[in-house]
């Protein structure tokens, strides 16, 4: 399992396997953000989770990957403007082109 410092990343093991190539300038990138619009919205990251979402429709099976953000706040309408920041600065359209594809597959979750 790979762990990284402030705050604390943890990539679930069923996942690992997907973190080479361009598929870790993605992570690195939503990093960047998420952790630059933390500051901005005033929301202290507790740590972010980087797991698999498998979904699997009429024989056919894809594997997303999930930025799951752990926040402490208690202001709702906060949290919410944090969550669609960070959406907003990883959609397809904003990200170089060579990373869009894996966009399309990536999910960015907020709980508090």
């Amino acid at each position: 399992m790979q762990l990284r410092e402030k705050p604390p990343v943890v990539i679930d093991p069923d996942i690992e396997h997907l973190m080479k190539g361009e598929m870790l300038e993605v992570r690195d990138l939503m990093l960047d953000q998420a952790i630059a619009l933390a500051e901005t919205h005033s929301i202290p990251i507790v740590r972010i989770m980087i797991r698999s979402r498998v979904w699997t429709e009429d024989d056919c099976e894809d594997e997303d990957v999930v930025f799951a953000i752990d926040v402490d706040a208690q202001d709702d309408d906060r949290v919410f403007r944090y969550w669609e920041a960070v959406s907003d600065a990883m959609t397809p359209e904003t990200a170089p082109e060579r990373l869009r594809d894996l966009l399309d597959s990536t999910w960015i979750l907020v709980y508090w």
